[in-house]
């Protein structure tokens, strides 16, 4: 079997999934397009291992609307060279140029995969999207999906159920493995600062937090463009020497700056699934996490994560002052939710990913 897979850029996570699928079928035996090799995240991925054959179609160019149209209709000489019996979209399929690409293009490969991340909670659909998400998905034979929300989204538009695979939203969890230390300190957020984020109401729920507790602070890394607001906020509310904006870091970066805190928090409005808390949960820490967030479907609200209305800012406050109450409650939390990981790895997204494509290049 032979797949190509298509990316819009690649972050590190798509690089550990992609060498999990290569160690399965063969490094020659999986290509991996990637449109453009950069985006809003600034990744530096030269030290990364590509055990797959790459291939970039605009490799000195910044993801947007033109260089996206301009990727899109490249991507057809790659796919008529006859290499693939399965090609998977990780593009999203909402591009009228990659669609009708995708289209036109069938004819010279077995199966038409869609990778999809939407769930039915971040993607409101009136009547009149799911016509237009019906007339861009009726290409696909099938679908392979993070999670059961997502899934659900797929049926809702018309895919078979049977032509869908539940095969996670994973990251590279050994690189954030780090010794077990639950007597940390301080709150960490991770993420885009947009106002989808909610973090101008996590700032807040701190505030709250910080008239009972003076000796934890909060971490905010990410940029974007709610960052001035944010600092604005900070600044009102006198919490300068107890919350601090890092701006965005790179993946080494990162990784030792979710050694340093004590319990991770999401509290994003809407989030198709938040890659950063299985960063978060690979690295031993506790995690609040917003009910509206995709990965929320993994939790059990106080069994292995503490869950979250991301409108309701009083049990924020009281899931903070819990944890830093309590030792106990962070280490518990933090290894059960490390036993989600038996899933959620690169291993078994490639295993899972496999068969379902096997299954259907059996059926005609």
């Amino acid at each position: 079997m032979k797949i190509t897979y298509l990316w819009l850029t690649m972050g590190p996570y798509h690089i550990a999934r992609m060498n999990a699928i290569a160690s399965i079928i063969g490094k020659d035996n999986l290509r991996v397009i990637e449109l453009c090799s950069r985006d809003d995240h600034s990744w530096e991925l030269n030290d990364y291992v590509r055990n797959f054959n790459y291939l970039c179609c605009l490799p000195n160019e910044t993801l947007n609307n033109n260089s996206l149209q301009k990727a899109s209709s490249l991507i057809e000489n790659y796919l008529s060279e006859s290499f693939s019996d399965v090609v998977v979209n990780g593009c999203g399929y909402f591009d009228a140029t990659l669609f009708n690409v995708l289209k036109k293009s069938k004819i010279y490969y077995s199966k038409l995969i869609l990778w999809s991340e939407s769930t039915l909670l971040d993607n409101p659909n009136p009547w009149y999207k799911i016509l237009a998400k019906k007339y861009y998905t009726h290409i696909y034979d099938g679908g392979i999906v993070a999670g059961l929300s997502h899934s659900q989204l797929l049926e809702k538009i018309g895919f078979n159920k049977q032509s869908i695979a539940v095969v996670g939203n994973v990251v590279d969890n050994l690189s954030f493995r780090s010794i077990e230390n639950y007597d940390r300190k301080d709150f960490l957020f991770v993420g885009r600062l947009l106002s989808i984020k909610n973090v101008n109401f996590l700032i807040k729920a701190f505030k709250e937090f910080n008239k009972e507790v003076t000796d934890w602070k909060l971490t905010i890394v990410g940029d974007g463009p709610e960052r001035q607001k944010l600092e604005k906020l900070i600044l009102e509310l006198n919490l300068s020497n107890s919350v601090k904006i890092l701006g965005l870091l790179q993946p080494f970066e990162l990784i030792q700056e979710y050694k340093k805190h004590a319990v991770f928090i999401l509290p994003s409005l809407s989030e198709p699934w938040g890659l950063v808390v299985n960063e978060a949960i690979a690295s031993n820490l506790p995690v609040i996490v917003s009910s509206n967030c995709g990965v929320a479907e993994v939790f059990e609200d106080g069994r292995n994560g503490l869950v979250f209305n991301p409108n309701d800012k009083n049990k924020l406050v009281q899931s903070m002052l819990k944890l830093y109450m309590s030792l106990e409650l962070r280490t518990s939390l933090a290894k059960e939710a490390n036993k989600v990981l038996d899933e959620l790895n690169p291993e078994k997204y490639a295993e899972k990913s496999i068969l379902h494509f096997q299954k259907m290049l059996l059926e005609k």
